[in-house]
């Protein structure tokens, strides 16, 4: 029998788990999720386009026209970022963990700076997505994020569970990302 070193096996343990999901992310906390992003903002989706990147590779192209601008772009402006991944006729790639939108969905995102090949992922993947929810009978205003399916780790690499969904009172949320966007202006 072929023993597996002590010291290697928490590394197999963590590869496992990576594979298991996909894809691996760094479990970020709030402060980090904004100082990462080159724009946040809340707004609707208004299309979700796939297409081909300047080397041929599938794109998702997601248009978001902004409610409310919190850094890098204002309110009333349209933003757009594109996603590695998606479905071209018959032809479909995707990232595990990649968060995906639909046309009409109202977000709160937070978005990396775009790349040279003009690809900008949320934040942490499906950290940097909040979903906007309305209660329709008091019309209050809630946010929910997931992470989605991927394997996450702390700073020193130790893999924790994979957070639960959770939902946020839209106010509070909105104060303290106002309040942390002006100490992290300081």
């Amino acid at each position: 029998m072929r023993r597996v070193p002590l010291l290697l096996a928490p590394l197999g343990v963590i590869l496992l788990a990576a594979l298991a999901a996909g894809t691996s992310v760094v479990r970020l906390d709030f402060e980090e999720l904004v100082a990462h992003a080159a724009a946040i903002l809340e707004g609707r989706v208004v299309a979700v386009q796939p297409g081909l990147d300047g080397r041929g590779m599938i794109v998702t192209r997601v248009t978001v026209v902004a409610e409310a601008g919190f850094k890098g772009v204002g309110g009333g402006q349209t933003f757009e970022f594109a996603l590695p991944g998606g479905e071209l006729g018959d032809l479909g790639t995707g990232v595990a963990g990649m968060p995906r939108f639909a046309t009409g969905e109202d977000v709160l995102l937070f978005v990396t700076e775009e790349t040279e090949r003009g690809i900008a992922l949320p934040v942490g993947l499906g950290q940097g997505v909040w979903r906007v929810q309305r209660d329709p009978i008091t019309g209050a205003k809630t946010v929910e994020r997931s992470f989605g399916d991927v394997a996450v780790f702390d700073r020193a690499g130790q893999a924790v569970p994979t957070p639960v969904p959770e939902s946020v009172d839209h106010a509070v949320l909105i104060e303290r990302l106002q309040q942390v966007l002006a100490e992290q202006a300081r």
